[in-house]
């Protein structure tokens, strides 16, 4: 008797690639107030609206070692190539959840809805700041939570991407490469005055948190190694219509969880709780001064600023102010 030979393995199957492990977002999902009966399963634009937040929203798992409202990720990004761990592109979603056309704003790929293949037409075109907007989406590890996957973080603001691209690409020229490197990821309390409102938002930095020599020196010793070793694929970034993803918050919930972009209290006041804010204004008073008035320090300190770890530094400066 004889027997065939065994095949065991497929041509083109042979790449390993990271499994996605989940989703960490930028804000929160609000119904619409009044909001009409909607046909959606989990919300859409219509019935719904993003309500940025100071912290990144994540799923249970990084809860448990990060926090439930972390405004600060420990991550490693898995690979050294810059468009495969974060692309970034304008694009236009269908009515449906995917990706109707992709673009560069010289170049774009969209979807032939006849042929079902995609084509290749000039960019931009007349849906830019219409239905089509910027997006990036970074895949990272985060080695507190698990090292066996990444998570995509999805963004659509400009100076988020400008930032990130930014802070690794000057981790690269420190180290020689930036890939497998303890990094961390911040929400950073920006103010802006658009249309001459004050509004606080809150972008994305990429940050080598150090200041050791030692440290650095031997990031960059293992940097030959790691370039040359070998390393798994990236999926690419999973392509839902954003209004489409997470879920809901029901009305009047955005408050409780602090509603970024509003015109409110100076940058100090954001991320204190309501007993350390009655500190600090009695001590504005005692002082015969405003709250606005504390925004002369803030603004030289925003970059660093965390809300309650930079407060007594906030109180001591108020202590050696002139009483008006």
């Amino acid at each position: 008797m004889s027997f065939a030979q065994r095949i065991t393995s497929i041509k083109g199957m042979e790449a390993r690639r990271m499994p996605r492990l989940g989703k960490i977002r930028l804000g929160l999902k609000v119904k619409n107030k009044n909001a009409k009966p909607c046909d959606c399963v989990n919300g859409c634009f219509k019935c719904t609206h993003p309500v940025e937040t100071p912290y990144f929203v994540v799923p249970g798992e990084v809860a448990r070692y990060c926090g439930e409202k972390p405004a600060e990720l420990d991550i490693i990004v898995p690979l050294e190539d810059l468009d495969t761990v974060f692309p970034r592109s304008y694009k236009w979603y269908g009515s449906t959840r995917g990706l109707k056309c992709s673009g560069n704003l010289e170049k774009a790929y969209r979807l032939d809805e006849k042929t079902l293949q995609r084509v290749e037409i000039q960019c931009p075109c007349s849906m830019k700041g219409k239905e089509c907007s910027p997006s990036g989406s970074l895949q990272v590890i985060l080695p507190k939570v698990n090292f066996g996957g990444v998570y995509q973080i999805t963004t659509g603001s400009w100076n988020s991407m400008k930032d990130i691209v930014s802070g690794l690409e000057f981790v690269r020229c420190l180290l020689g490469r930036f890939s497998m490197v303890p990094l961390k990821l911040r929400r950073v309390p920006t103010e802006t005055h658009h249309g001459g409102k004050r509004q606080i938002h809150y972008p994305i930095q990429v940050i080598l948190d150090t200041n050791s020599i030692e440290f650095i020196n031997a990031l960059r010793e293992q940097t030959n190694k790691v370039l040359e070793a070998p390393r798994p694929q990236l999926a690419p970034p999973e392509e839902i219509r954003p209004d489409l993803e997470g879920g809901v918050v029901e009305e009047g919930e955005e408050n409780k969880e602090g509603q970024a972009g509003q015109q409110s209290d100076p940058p100090v006041m954001q991320q204190i709780n309501e007993e350390q804010k009655k500190v600090i204004t009695d001590a504005l008073k005692k002082k015969n001064l405003c709250l606005d008035f504390l925004e002369g320090y803030m603004d030289r300190k925003l970059a660093e600023f965390r809300g309650v770890e930079d407060l007594n530094n906030a109180l001591e400066w108020i202590r050696k102010q002139p009483k008006a």
